[in-house]
């Protein structure tokens, strides 16, 4: 039981001592004064409260999508790779007038132990020791530990006319770039993602939209047992869908 008393600067409070607060003065075991643990937090400079205010939103050229665009979705829903404990698929492609996202799923066997069960990257790392290839009898043993380091899936992309992302891990701010600050070569960067429940999905921007034909999606996954593998989508629909993309605010 405790009652609060309501003061100018402070609550003062009568009643049993609260385990982790500290209290000043007083009889053991009771309480005449709150103390704060955490000292308020300082006000914001002037400086950076006018930058803030006066900062404009402009629509990004190359480095991510807009946040004032509606994309236009591209149904893929094709399989990637598996294992026994594990598949990686591409979802769908959300694009937008100056690039697109790959959407990748991630689903775990719903049969593994909940300790297996995708909670998030590092599960892959327990999973890997698990991880077969169609066929095998045997479990494969963890890749060495210098490739389960990157426990992440890797993706890339080749278009039609030769040019890739993905091939090396690379800034998308290290690339070349021409009189506009554009990069010259395609780039692929890592969104955002989520998941749970033995599902998980993250995004992938690629800068700029596909030469017309064909395009490649690469992937592996060491840290799961999933060596290179691709699929070829069609650029032509992502192209055409990029039409289709609503720009609310620009």
């Amino acid at each position: 039981m405790r009652r609060t008393l309501a003061t100018a600067d402070r609550q003062i409070c009568i009643g049993r001592r609260h385990p982790g607060t500290q209290w000043r003065d007083g009889s053991p075991g009771t309480m005449i004064g709150f103390v704060p643990f955490f000292d308020e937090l300082p006000d914001p400079p002037a400086e950076m409260v006018e930058e803030l205010a006066e900062r404009e939103w402009l629509p990004p050229g190359w480095d991510r999508p807009s946040e004032g665009t509606l994309p236009a979705v591209v149904g893929v829903s094709r399989l990637l790779a598996r294992t026994d404990d594990v598949a990686l698929a591409l979802d769908q492609i959300r694009v937008y007038p100056n690039g697109f996202q790959l959407v990748t799923t991630v689903m775990t066997n719903p049969r593994l132990p909940p300790a297996l069960q995708m909670g998030g990257f590092h599960t892959l790392r327990l999973i890997a020791a698990r991880s077969t290839q169609p066929g095998e009898q045997v479990a494969r043993p963890a890749p060495p530990l210098a490739r389960r380091l990157a426990m992440a899936p890797r993706l890339g992309v080749e278009f039609s006319n030769g040019q890739r992302a993905g091939v090396r891990p690379q800034s998308p701010y290290e690339v070349d770039k021409d009189d506009r600050g554009y990069p010259t070569a395609p780039i692929i960067s890592m969104g955002g993602g989520g998941g749970g429940m033995g599902q998980y999905r993250w995004e992938q921007w690629v800068f700029p939209l596909p030469s017309p034909g064909d395009l490649v999606v690469f992937a592996e996954w060491p840290a799961a047992g999933i060596e290179e593998t691709s699929i070829v989508v069609s650029a032509d629909d992502i192209r055409e869908a990029a039409r289709r993309a609503v720009v609310l605010w620009s």
